[in-house]
């Protein structure tokens, strides 16, 4: 059948205690290798305080999928800051499909340079973090270059007057990283063929990337 273009996907509601009832059960979880929460309302920052308070200290952890749970506040991104900080263990992290914007991506830019693990995936697809988080994502990433795969497919949100400088942000990294080797760009929509070409010329001068997912049209 066909989909009703009014569909939108809902948020399974959870309680702030029923989150922090969980981080309780967490704590004692040593052996937890794989976390999965995914399209649960975690919109207020204290849900993502008890459940990643409660998993730093989890030395088998290596896979956090967050996917679609309406994370968003700078609050947020300062429990991801305090996360990396304690934790050095993390291998893979999704977050595709939260609502993460630029104040939240500053502080978890700031966790990522004090994190003492190797990110080989972190997924933040599907956000409206534009230009204005970018910066603070990809500045960490050119210090820190401790990330292998990176997907911000369909991140820069339609804001016609940022092109240049999602662009430019996105040059300066492939130009820099030496451990990237995969950065899926697909989907962010950049009309210009001069600034595509910008792209293709910086890909070509990298010697790190093995694969590269573009389509400049969106």
């Amino acid at each position: 059948g066909t989909l009703n273009h009014s569909y939108e996907r809902k948020f399974f509601k959870v309680a702030t205690q029923d989150v922090a009832n969980l981080a309780l059960g967490l704590c004692s979880f040593k052996t937890l290798q794989k976390l999965e929460i995914v399209h649960s309302n975690l919109q207020e920052h204290e849900k993502v305080s008890y459940l990643l308070v409660s998993i730093e200290g989890i030395s088998t952890l290596t896979y956090l999928n967050l996917t679609h749970c309406n994370i968003t506040s700078k609050e947020s991104g300062r429990h991801f800051e305090n996360f990396f900080l304690h934790n050095s263990t993390l291998e893979r992290l999704e977050l595709r499909e939260n609502n993460l914007r630029g104040d939240f991506c500053e502080h978890f830019a700031d966790g990522l340079l004090s994190f003492k693990g190797h990110l080989k995936y972190l997924g933040m697809a599907f956000n409206p973090i534009l230009r204005d988080g970018l910066k603070f994502i990809i500045s960490s990433l050119i210090e820190r270059d401790n990330v292998e795969e990176l997907n911000v497919c369909g991140c820069e949100g339609g804001k016609r007057d940022s092109y240049e400088e999602f662009v430019k942000e996105f040059c300066s990294l492939l130009r820099q990283t030496k451990k990237l080797k995969f950065l899926d760009l697909s989907c962010n929509h950049i009309p210009d063929v001069s600034l595509r070409r910008k792209i293709i010329n910086a890909i070509s001068e990298n010697r790190s990337i093995a694969h590269f997912v573009f389509n400049p049209e969106g």
